[in-house]
């Protein structure tokens, strides 16, 4: 379903990152870390978990999931868009991000213990069966879950993802992790940026320039929790490969990637090869966050995979 012309977000990385028109918040507000934006709610999950959920309850429901040191910011501008589609569609922050409560320590985090946590927030939305959008970790996260409880899902979008242990060495690994826990987020936000990581592209940095957008990126970074940053990549480095738990889904699987995500690429094609029922979209143009960087096309993409035969 194409935008109306005059819609803003067709031109304007920060209309994406900001609230819609009607809402009163500001984006000072929606980036505080005083308090989560107005329409957000809290859940009563295994954890406490900040949702923004929109549209019919008894539509069709849809969840994303962020990536690593995200938030449900990266998706809640197309909110009102999914709503009006007829989706029940919820986002929201991951334990450790954003304004969810974080785990207890940073043993507590790897990718097993948010896919249980997700699983626990289906539950508490009341959704039996659900569309799934997972972004980076957050498609490692959906993996897992599909792939253990695949009759709780109808439709998966796997995007920017892996399908196993990161290409990130193993000391800097450990150093961040140990960097995190003594100096704070905002300390290593600072050191990251001299430091190419497995996400960073281009058109990534290009953004960047924006300063609308790397205030967004900055903030949301710097609000994670130390642990949680720790424990992640500990176990995103670590983790076993999933191969073997993805060539028994058979439920419908959009595998979306940036031409320029390279360090994704390769898994990428693993995957949609791996599962008997995924298509594979390269997106030209795009790095690591398709949604900000080819919002038209990404979003195009995706509603025209959830509404296939609907």
């Amino acid at each position: 379903m194409p935008r109306p012309a005059s819609d803003p977000r067709r031109v304007s990385v920060t209309r994406i990152v900001t609230p819609r028109p009607c809402q009163t918040i500001t984006t000072a507000r929606h980036f505080s870390a005083a308090s989560p934006a107005e329409r957000s709610t809290r859940v009563d999950a295994r954890t406490r978990i900040d949702v923004e959920r929109a549209g019919p309850h008894g539509g069709d429901p849809l969840l994303f999931i962020h990536g690593f040191t995200g938030a449900k910011e990266d998706f809640s501008g197309w909110l009102d868009d999914f709503a009006q589609m007829g989706f029940d569609v919820a986002v929201f922050d991951l334990p450790g991000h954003g304004f969810s409560d974080p785990l207890c320590s940073r043993d507590a985090y790897d990718l097993g213990r948010l896919a249980d946590e997700v699983l626990g927030l289906i539950d508490a939305l009341g959704w039996s069966q659900i569309n799934v959008v997972g972004h980076s970790m957050g498609g490692m996260v959906a993996q897992i879950m599909a792939g253990e409880h695949p009759e709780r899902f109808k439709r998966a979008v796997l995007m920017s993802t892996h399908h196993g242990p990161i290409d990130l060495d193993t000391e800097l690994a450990a150093f961040g992790a140990t960097f995190a826990l003594t100096n704070g987020m905002v300390a290593l936000n600072d050191l990251l940026k001299t430091i190419s990581l497995p996400t960073t592209t281009g058109v990534g940095a290009d953004l960047r320039l924006d300063p609308a957008y790397d205030r967004f990126m900055n903030e949301k970074f710097e609000r994670c929790d130390p642990a949680m940053f720790a424990g992640m990549v500990t176990s995103m480095t670590t983790c076993s490969d999933r191969l073997g738990l993805l060539g028994k889904l058979r439920i419908p699987t959009l595998v979306m990637v940036g031409e320029n995500d390279a360090n994704f690429l390769a898994s990428s094609h693993a995957i949609a090869n791996t599962i008997p029922t995924a298509t594979l979209v390269e997106l030209s143009g795009a790095g690591h966050n398709p949604q900000f960087e080819v919002p038209d096309r990404w979003f195009d993409l995706i509603t025209g995979f959830l509404l296939a035969d609907v």
